[in-house]
């Protein structure tokens, strides 16, 4: 009992302390006015809430890291390894390792000193802020798009000036060679940028601000955005909206009023309301927001994983775009075709209608002058017989004309538009967010009033070039080659010469290669591979082998290796050379067999004479020991075709075989010919013996 006591006693000092550490860290601001600064040379200086004529400074340089000896802390190294790709190039990249912080110089605090004196006679220096929290970002050029920055690394920032932080960046090839170009000129191509967060007073303000939390918390962008975090230009953008809506109001309520100072103001209580910055003690650090757990991948990881997701996304989207944009297109083409066909058709029906109404109305006209000379004679066209009567009004041809025919205007169609669907935009860098929101538990109005000083947080972004370039330090940039022959392996390839998959389905169960490799170091490897007639077909009569470096230092002797070869035959009968040396990478797998051809041929008018009914003709032949492998062939006079070939397998310098002929007779009888050693490559089975 006594020792569970002691635990929970124990835990609970522990959650006091931590609960203690984590309201000092939030409820953390230092006693000066942050919206009056004062520029006093390259430093920023802070006048102390009380004491007007104490100033704390803020240095806004970047500055590397050095060494004992004086040398920066930086190595950047471009690296390259071999790989047959396909290419011309290696596969690599770079790696940039930066130490840097920021902080003031003896140099600057003097000059700070002086610029001081010239604005506040009574002002001195008292120490340099302390930030409450902030992250470092490193961006490079977009190589795709130079004119824009990728954001290619993120941690947390050192809070007190002169800390220092250390940045590991894993270059791709095209981003590491702009980088390793830029470093050779005075202001690299390397931005290094703090988003610091800096807590301390506001000056009083007459002026009254009321939050409605509930309108603000409902809004849709809120209620979007729970979990994804936001860029500070779009949280401002935001409770610009939330001024214009109502959502946040702004009463003056003094003669020392200001509207654009008091909307900085009322933007400035809003976004630490609902928002708290990314990587400050309040909110989730780096490594929450990463998933940590000590070896897990990092935040830029995980940014990086997003942006790449975002990007794929948004590629993948523009290309179902694309897709259904050239369908519209098509789908547009082929109705406009049809409708350009139709119009065509319209025009064409149009024009023939046109045609036949100016020709009948030729005609009409042609009879009504007739008519007028023959008031009663009857007038015949081709189609109908006519007879024109003069009315009282008098007719004339262009009567007729205008009566009789009227142009026929084409009903044409219109072709249609496409209906296509703009591509998005793909994501061109990485974001690295500055905000995330706050659970609200509270609800309700927020009245803020600033006829008092008021604590408050401000971002104080800064950063810039480290000005470091290759000629400032030599040894601190390299280029490698990484083609390491420990991590070397040699892939040996082999193919069997004058098969195909026909041969191994006739002759051969398989083959087999072994190779043994004696390394320097007295170690042996084997390898070995079986070619079956399946594997033989599946993979393209090509086959792989390899074996490693196992302490070769001489290159020249790591090629040399040794090979042996077997065959399995049909029959039983089996091959396998000795052990051979070689050093080439390919292995020529010479079957000991070749193929012959056996064409048979016979006359119908000899076996007709001879009274022979059919063939029979037996192949025999024998693959190098075993068993003989026969093959047989039929021939029958009454058929058409007497002639024909057999394929056989013989050792490769040996071209005779057996064979056997039977003829039989009409009658019933046979002939045989006995078994008979040639070799002929064709046979003439026509020639009964006597």
């Amino acid at each position: 009992m006594k020792t569970i006591y002691t635990y929970f006693l124990v835990w609970a000092c522990i959650s006091l302390l931590t609960i203690t550490k984590s309201n000092a860290q939030r409820d953390f601001a230092m006693q000066i006015t942050v919206d009056k600064p004062v520029e006093a040379g390259n430093l920023v200086l802070f006048p102390g809430v009380k004491d007007k004529d104490s100033y704390w400074y803020m240095s806004k340089s970047v500055r590397l890291a050095e060494n004992e000896d004086g040398t920066p802390k930086v190595n950047f190294m471009k690296y390259v390894y071999n790989e047959d790709n396909d290419t011309d190039e290696g596969i690599g990249g770079g790696i940039l390792h930066v130490v840097f912080g920021y902080g003031a110089t003896d140099a600057q605090i003097a000059e700070a000193r002086t610029a001081l004196r010239r604005v506040n006679g009574k002002g001195k220096l008292v120490g340099p802020v302390i930030f409450k929290g902030g992250t470092v970002t490193v961006s490079v050029p977009d190589v795709d798009d130079p004119e824009k920055q990728e954001v290619v690394a993120v941690a947390p920032a050192p809070t007190i000036q002169g800390a220092n932080v250390a940045i590991n960046l894993q270059l791709s090839k095209r981003s590491a060679s702009l980088v390793w170009e830029s470093l050779d000129t005075a202001n690299p191509l390397v931005a290094f940028n703090f988003n610091m967060e800096l807590a301390g007073y506001n000056s009083p303000l007459e002026a009254k601000i009321t939050i409605n939390r509930e309108q603000i918390s409902n809004h849709r962008r809120m209620q979007a955005g729970v979990a994804t975090p936001w860029l500070a230009a779009e949280v401002g953008s935001f409770f610009d909206e939330m001024i214009d809506n109502g959502a946040i109001e702004i009463e003056k309520i003094g003669e020392n009023f200001e509207m654009q100072e008091a909307i900085d103001r009322a933007v400035e209580m809003a976004t630490q309301e609902f928002f708290t910055p990314l990587g400050s003690s309040e909110g989730p650090n780096l490594s929450q927001l990463a998933g940590l757990n000590g070896q897990e991948p990092s935040f830029l990881d995980r940014a990086s994983g997003l942006l790449n997701t975002s990007r794929q996304d948004a590629r993948s989207e523009n290309e179902r775009i694309r897709t259904r944009n050239e369908a519209a297109r098509s789908r547009a083409e082929r109705e406009n075709r049809e409708i350009r066909a139709s119009n065509e058709r319209e025009r064409a029906r149009t024009e023939r209608i046109n045609a036949e109404g100016r020709a009948r109305a030729e005609r009409e006209r042609a009879e009504t002058e007739t008519t007028e000379e023959n008031p009663r004679e009857e007038v015949t066209d081709s189609t109908a017989t006519t007879t024109v009567t003069p009315t009282s009004a008098g007719i004339t041809p262009e009567n007729v004309t205008r009566d009789v025919y009227t142009p026929v205007e084409a009903t044409e169609r219109d072709e249609v538009e496409p209906e296509l669907t703009e591509e998005e935009s793909v994501p061109s860098i990485a974001i690295v967010a500055s905000y995330v929101q706050r659970e609200i538990r509270v609800s309700g109005k927020k009245v803020i009033s600033f006829k008092e000083t008021y604590p408050t947080t401000i971002p104080q972004p800064f950063g810039g070039n480290l000005g470091i370039s290759r000629r400032d330090c030599p040894s601190c940039f390299k280029e490698v080659n990484l083609d390491d022959p420990v991590f070397k392996q040699r892939q040996l390839l082999a193919v069997i010469d004058g098969l195909n998959q026909e041969n191994f389905a006739e002759f051969i169960n398989y083959a087999s290669l072994q190779i043994k490799k004696k390394h320097a170091s007295g170690e042996l490897t084997f390898d070995e591979v079986r070619v079956t007639r399946k594997n033989f077909n599946e993979e393209g009569n090509l086959f792989s082998l390899l074996y490693g470096w196992k302490g070769d230092n001489d290159r020249s002797k790591w090629l040399d290796y040794e090979y042996k070869i077997g065959w399995s035959f049909f029959g039983g009968n089996e091959v396998e050379t000795e052990w051979a040396p070689t050093n080439k990478n390919t292995i020529n797998l010479s079957p000991p067999l070749q193929q012959k051809v056996i064409t048979l041929e016979a006359e119908r008018d000899l076996l007709e004479e001879a009274g022979v009914r059919s063939i029979d003709v037996k192949i025999i032949y024998n693959l190098g020991g075993g068993e003989d492998q026969q093959k047989q062939f039929t021939v029958n006079t009454s058929k058409d075709i007497l002639n024909g070939q057999v394929a056989i397998m013989l050792p490769k310098n040996q071209q005779e075989y057996d064979y056997e002929v039977t003829w039989r007779l009409w009658g019933g009888n046979e002939v045989k010919s006995g078994r008979k050693t040639t070799s002929f490559q064709v046979l003439q089975i026509d020639e009964l013996p006597n």
